[in-house]
């Protein structure tokens, strides 16, 4: 359905990354799916504490005021993304999918699309994140910790569990989410009475990649070296030594030529997830996602053995919940200046009103705060954007995208 998702209203065909193919390829995957978000736990804490149920969240609640009274933990549970309420991986977001609730576009039974924090199933999960405060479990500072604090309290082990990419635990300090290291992941505690079938997380197999761009200064001296240079890395010998590296030195090829990787390359990817670019040029990210060149479908088609040793547990971990959601995604799609506009102010207003959400002290304070939430981003225009949400919805379900 590529050439139905790319020709715009113009008439024009806008090439729109896809970032690892089409639905009919699906069923090609040896890896399962890239999640947007992970649940971590300290796993030596956990064994410490009995090994508790926390399977639900409202067994993870209890779990969460153990870790702080036996080890007096400063983050029972930490939000990797709380600067960003509407990312995958925060964990506003993350819960809601948890108790049930839809993609950041909502799509309504009506043909409708709204912003994700009208639903019930979001209300509930900020509901559920202010019980842990008012618990002692989630901690206010989580709100203006830096990088390198963040850093700190994994090494100090402040941290008991986790919600978001796990990114950021690898590139966080020595060990990562290594086998033997202490935070590891876990699987997702899901909210009492919500069937796991109806827990859904975006299978990152169907995202339509718009988030990255290579620009060229116009006043470049180089323009030819510039162009030469994003040529090589979008040509296929650029891709394998961005996924891959050097033939001999971090990757051996078998008989049927798939590449496997060289104890050099374990050895580095055994310290920060970073490591890899700093010192050897790979996993450039940014290069390795520009384009959906065969061989990072390679990566995903496979060689699912051939990833860092925390990568194959993160995806057998979601591959449950994993969600085809390009509908959702497409929906969401605006390039209006106005509109854009309209969408920067309310997810600024939805990222300010966290804490007054979060942080309440009673039930009519969040109350009154979550409605403020919804009044006020009517003021800025969500009624409008919202109409340009289901307009986009209508338009690629006519044309057959599901």
């Amino acid at each position: 359905d590529e050439n139905t998702v790319l020709n715009w209203d113009d008439g024009n065909l806008y090439y729109v990354v896809d970032q690892f193919g089409d639905a009919e390829r699906r069923d090609e995957l040896k890896e399962p799916f890239s999640p947007q978000t992970s649940f971590v736990i300290d796993g030596f804490a956990y064994e410490e504490m009995g090994s508790p149920d926390i399977s639900t969240l409202e067994a993870l609640k209890d779990a969460l005021k153990q870790a702080r009274e036996k080890f007096g933990t400063s983050f029972a549970l930490y939000d990797g993304r709380i600067a960003e309420a509407s990312s995958d991986s925060s964990m506003g977001q993350t819960i809601n999918r948890l108790m049930g609730g839809q993609n950041l576009c909502s799509i309504q039974p009506d043909g409708t699309v709204r912003l994700n924090f009208q639903d019930e199933e979001y209300y509930r999960a900020a509901k559920y994140i202010n019980s842990l405060y008012l618990d002692g479990t989630f901690n206010p500072e989580n709100f203006t910790i830096t990088s390198e604090q963040f850093k700190q309290l994994l090494e100090e082990r402040q941290i008991f569990a986790y919600i978001g990419h796990n990114w950021a635990i690898l590139s966080g300090y020595e060990g990562g989410l290594d086998e033997g290291a202490p935070y590891q992941l876990w699987d997702y505690p899901i909210a009492e009475g919500v069937d796991p079938k109806d827990v859904k997380l975006m299978d990152s197999y169907g995202n339509v990649g718009v988030n990255y761009a290579t620009f060229i200064n116009a006043d470049t001296e180089y323009p030819d070296r510039a162009i030469g240079y994003m040529a090589f890395m979008l040509s296929d010998a650029g891709q394998i030594m961005v996924r891959e590296g050097i033939d001999g030195l971090t990757y051996t090829l078998d008989g049927e030529g798939i590449p496997h990787p060289t104890e050099l390359r374990r050895e580095y990817e055994r310290g920060p997830v970073d490591k890899l670019t700093k010192e050897l040029g790979m996993n450039n990210a940014k290069f390795a996602w520009f384009t959906s060149n065969w061989a990072y479908s390679l990566a995903r088609h496979l060689r699912i053995e051939n990833e860092q040793p925390y990568y194959g547990p993160s995806l057998w971990t979601a591959k449950p919940y994993a969600s085809w959601e390009r509908l959702n995604v497409l929906s969401g799609i605006i390039v209006d200046t106005d509109l854009l506009a309209i969408r920067t102010q309310i997810f600024t207003l939805w990222n300010n009103a966290l804490p007054s959400l979060y942080l309440a002290k009673t039930d009519a304070e969040f109350d009154a705060a979550y409605q403020k939430l919804i009044s006020d981003a009517r003021l800025l225009g969500l009624d409008t954007l919202e109409s340009a949400y289901a307009a986009n919805y209508k338009k690629y379900y006519d044309r057959g995208i599901r």
